[in-house]
């Protein structure tokens, strides 16, 4: 267990997230000797990721604090090694580590709705930051931070082929998106669950490599209907839905979808 202590720096103002804004220079960086993340970026702001934060001495706002088994999660600078960077440190979850390596996909991006909980009627958008969170935390939530690292990098390989297989991820007008969502859950939070939970069962049985992604077009065959899985026409949501608000993705929902789509692949 590797643990470094940083000084002099100040605590930031945020909700869900321990943050600490300090300075380094790259000599010290070096000597840190953090694990490196598996999707680094590149920028001038150094960015450290750890799921333990020790305030060890605390004046004037001013913080003396230590961390345990960081992830380096900007590529150090080529520079003189005292120069000086600024340094960000966060006690990030492994939720919020999936939900940012999601939203940096663009195509993944427009379909969610960041700056209101609510969705318009002539939104493109399937769901709000709040709904990915939910989905997100029932999937990864029991990951340790270490664990998503080890993922990370299949999990975005494997979102990015999900999105160029099927072409109902492609934005085209308002008026088709609409016309999709009325007929189908298709792009929506449930059918996202079933796409990160799909990923992490077979993550676990090291067959990510070799599985193909999920099958999203499925042709059934339900009490004589006979359609597509994912259409709302389909007769089987009368077995899921058992209250009138259809296609609600709440965790007794989500596993009953998962477990009727199962039946099919």
């Amino acid at each position: 267990m590797n643990s470094i202590k940083i000084g002099h720096a100040k605590k930031l103002s945020r909700k869900k997230t321990e943050l600490y804004l300090s300075t380094a220079t790259l000599r010290e960086m070096k000597s840190w000797n953090l694990k490196i993340s598996a999707h680094q970026s590149i920028n001038e702001l150094i960015q450290i990721h750890t799921d333990d934060i020790t305030v060890i001495k605390e004046e004037n706002n001013i913080y003396n604090i230590s961390i345990k088994d960081g992830y380096l999660m900007t590529v150090l600078p080529k520079s003189e090694l005292d120069d000086e960077f600024p340094v960000l440190i966060s006690n990030s979850s492994p939720v919020i580590i999936v939900i940012n390596t999601l939203l940096e996909v663009d195509l993944f991006k427009n379909f969610i709705e960041i700056k209101s909980a609510k969705i318009s009627n002539n939104s493109t958008k399937i769901m709000n930051l709040k709904t990915l969170e939910t989905i997100v935390s029932l999937v990864f939530g029991y990951y340790t931070l270490e664990e998503t690292e080890n993922i990370i990098e299949d999990f975005m390989e494997y979102i990015e082929k999900v999105l160029n297989s099927y072409e109902f991820y492609k934005v085209y007008s308002v008026k088709e998106i609409q016309e999709l969502k009325r007929a189908s859950i298709c792009n929506s939070s449930i059918s996202w669950y079933l796409i990160f939970k799909f990923f992490v069962e077979n993550h676990q049985k090291n067959v990510y490599k070799y599985q193909d992604i999920p099958k999203l077009e499925l042709d059934v065959c339900v009490n004589n209907w006979r359609g597509d899985f994912f259409d709302k026409k389909n007769p089987i949501w009368d077995e899921v839905f058992k209250t009138s608000r259809r296609f609600y993705p709440t965790k007794e929902n989500l596993e009953k979808v998962y477990e009727k789509w199962q039946l099919y692949l």
